[in-house]
Formats: C-alpha cells, structure tokens, sequence
C-alpha cells in the first residue's frame, strides 16, 4: 500500500483505494488494512455484504438468478431490507446467470464444491454469462461514476 499511496501523491488524480471496497466471490480486494470505511462497494457475489463489509456508502449487489451458491432471493431481501433502512443499496438480478457469470468459463456443476446453501452441503453451478458481464462492467463504471467524484 505504500507504493500506492506514492503514485497517489504523484497522481493527485487517481482513485484512493481506501474509499474503494470491491468484494469479488465474497472476498474483500483494494481495502487499505485498517482503513477508514469505503465510500461505495461494488459487489459480484454478495455474501459477505450481510457482514457489513460494504461499510455505510453505496452498495451495488450484482446476481445472477439461477445463483445457487449464492441465491439471489437473500440477497434480494437484503437489499431490501437495507433500502428500508436508508441505505443506498441497488440490486440488480441477471435472468439466467449462474454464480461467477462474469467469467468466460463454461457453465458446469461440480457436485463436491461445499455449499451452505445446498440441502446436501455441497454442488454448486458456476459458469459465464457474456450478456451479464457487459451489462454488469456497465452498471459498475455507472455506479462508481455517480458515487465516486
């Protein structure tokens, strides 16, 4: 993060990576250790926003709705649930689109993936979707152009 921080100085202009939470299959990526929290998050597979970790900007939820890794209906209620609160979430569901939709990979399950969300525990979907990746590349360049200025 140091030689971030550097080019930062160098580049009054580029994006300071401690107001950018990015969460990729649940996995928090470009947050400064013990940074203040994120002015927006941009999220793929949003499970790990139930744990706050979008802090309290923006919140963009991206699923796809045959997800049954990460099921959309949940994350749907979460959405709701923290509209209802005030919080500024967007929720958008990708008909058709399986977990990691944003891959170029085949869609394929693979029966021993552990899955909480699975009667059995395990087997998951997995498989790109290029309809859903060009609209979600789109909805993200949006999203942080409104809320990152």
């Amino acid at each position: 993060m140091a030689a971030e921080r550097d080019h930062r100085r160098r580049r009054p202009d580029a994006i300071d990576v401690v107001d950018v939470a990015v969460l990729v299959d649940d996995r928090a990526v470009a947050i400064e250790e013990n940074g203040p929290p994120p002015v927006a998050a941009h999220v793929v597979s949003p499970a790990g926003a139930a744990s706050g970790a979008g802090g309290s900007g923006p919140l963009l939820v991206l699923i796809g709705e045959k997800d049954d890794w990460t099921p959309a209906e949940p994350c749907r209620r979460l959405a709701e649930a923290a509209q209802r609160a005030g919080s500024p979430v967007t929720i958008k569901v990708y008909p058709g689109a399986y977990h990691s939709f944003d891959s170029g990979n085949p869609v394929r399950y693979v029966a021993t993936r552990v899955n909480a969300n699975s009667t059995t525990g395990r087997g998951a979907t997995t498989g790109g979707d290029p309809e859903a990746w060009a609209d979600s590349i789109r909805e993200v360049t949006a999203f942080f152009g409104r809320h990152l200025k």
